[in-house]
């Protein structure tokens, strides 16, 4: 019986990405595993890599915070 294919981190990545465009939030394991299949740890893995990823290439935002905050925080 030929073996499954294994879950990499670009079908992980696939998954979360197309997750977060449709749900408008970050997938859990149990969510990219519905998807992909393949093991806890490994999809555990890949996902969090996935969250570095995005955090390495996320816009940086610029907010302006109103002056009574500013002033409060200083």
């Amino acid at each position: 019986m030929p073996r499954p294919p294994a879950v990499t981190d670009e079908t992980v990545a696939q998954a979360a990405d197309a997750y977060v465009a449709a749900q408008g939030r970050e997938p859990g394991v149990r969510d990219i595993r519905a998807v992909t299949g393949g093991s806890t740890e490994r999809v555990m893995e890949a996902l969090r890599r996935w969250r570095e990823g995005r955090q390495d290439r996320a816009p940086a935002v610029a907010v302006e915070v109103p002056e009574v905050v500013s002033a409060a925080l200083v």
